[in-house]
């Protein structure tokens, strides 16, 4: 007679540890580059706009000039989307602003590149505007000191690495470091 096959025994399960917790920056990636139309975003710069020296809109002379919105040369925008939908622009004031006057003056296909952080997606208005301000310290923009003013009051952890060569981070991380 035949011996009936014996099966394997399943193996032992083995022990995993949970992973640490993830800052909501990391928790919660975006969902990828959208293309918005700037009527749709919001602007509130006494709350988004981390640099100093511009108007309402948080927009200062930069692009106040230029005429024609190029969607190359303007880069990405951050955008942030509360729970009821409304979109706030959190990186990306001067490119808003110039988008908005182009298109009002009736350039056609006026469109803003951005990654879009939402509520929904657990990232709160405080973390999507500390991501926003390390863009745009990352990017060389604004001064060091609204820079300073950024790491003190946000401080490092959890936030998207600052590039270690840059005069602007070397000078606030300096800067901030002072006492008051």
């Amino acid at each position: 007679a035949e011996a009936a096959p014996v099966e394997a025994p399943a193996p032992a399960p083995v022990a995993v540890e949970a992973p640490a917790p993830v800052p909501v920056a990391a928790a919660a990636p975006p969902a990828g580059l959208v293309r918005l139309d700037p009527d749709e975003i919001e602007v509130d710069a006494a709350r988004t706009q981390f640099k100093s020296g511009g108007d309402e809109f948080g927009i200062t002379d930069r692009l106040r000039g230029v005429k024609k919105f190029d969607e190359m040369l303007a880069g990405v925008s951050v955008v942030y989307e509360q729970a009821d939908g409304r979109k706030l622009i959190m990186d990306g004031h001067q490119r808003l602003g110039l988008a908005k006057r182009a298109k009002a003056a009736g350039q056609q296909g006026v469109g803003l590149n951005a990654i879009v952080l939402r509520e929904k997606d657990g990232v709160t208005f405080e973390s999507a505007r500390g991501i926003a301000a390390f863009k745009n310290i990352a990017e060389g923009t604004g001064t060091a000191i609204d820079a300073a003013k950024v790491l003190r009051d946000l401080g490092e952890n959890g936030l998207p690495p600052l590039p270690p060569r840059s005069a602007l981070v070397r000078d606030a991380r300096g800067l901030a470091a002072l006492d008051d």
